[in-house]
């Protein structure tokens, strides 16, 4: 096994406990993104020893849904807490709309 199998092998290892752990809700949206789009490109490395087109086009459409993902997570928490104070949980922030805060 080489250190190319190596990479991908921890790249599927992650997207697989990513799944695992957003499933059980350990972990948010912005997690469950960034360690997805990581993954894919863990992946995407191992691609370049041993090409495979229709890989690289599925692991580079998750890699870009996934920082996609990750950014509106980050744009939109930061809007919201900016709107309504940082001091709701997320659950709570999911629930505002507008000048209303609904909990």
């Amino acid at each position: 096994m080489d250190i190319l199998d190596v990479i991908g092998v921890v790249g599927v290892a992650l997207l697989l406990a990513t799944y695992i752990l957003f499933q059980d809700d350990k972990i948010n949206n912005f997690w469950f993104s960034l360690s997805g789009g990581i993954g894919s490109f863990l992946i995407i490395v191992t691609l370049f020893d041993k090409w495979n087109l229709s890989s690289f086009a599925i692991e580079l459409g998750w890699l870009i849904i996934s920082f996609y993902g990750a950014w509106k997570h980050r744009h939109l928490r930061v809007k919201i807490g900016y709107w309504y104070g940082t001091s709701f949980t997320y659950s709570q922030r999911i629930i505002c709309r507008r000048d209303v805060v609904f909990i």
